[in-house]
């Protein structure tokens, strides 16, 4: 059986996030190389798994790798302006930051 595209590793990492299991998202994500046109699409959603996880500094790392390889994703870089507001702000409530 020949190893999954990079594509299959996005689509079994989406399935993993739909069902809340951020952990197996993560991993598939992972698995899909720096050099693939997907691979941002794979990264945004990692920074997602890492918000649901509460890893909020690797979540923004994420995000931010998005916006360096396209600086014109708004919502990465939204991201990571809230993740830097709730590493200022620990005490803060997610809800608060992420629902402006």
């Amino acid at each position: 059986m020949p190893f999954p595209d990079p594509l299959d590793w996005l689509n079994i990492g989406n399935r993993h996030f739909d069902m809340a299991n951020y952990e197996e998202a993560i991993r598939s994500f992972e698995k899909i190389p720096s050099i693939d046109a997907i691979y941002i699409t794979a990264m945004f959603k990692m920074g997602e798994a890492y918000t649901e996880l509460k890893k909020y500094e690797k979540a923004r790392q994420c995000f931010e790798i998005v916006v360096d390889l396209d600086p014109q994703d708004a919502e990465a870089a939204d991201r990571v302006e809230k993740l830097k507001e709730l590493a200022k702000n620990p005490k803060r409530k997610k809800r608060a930051i992420f629902a402006k």
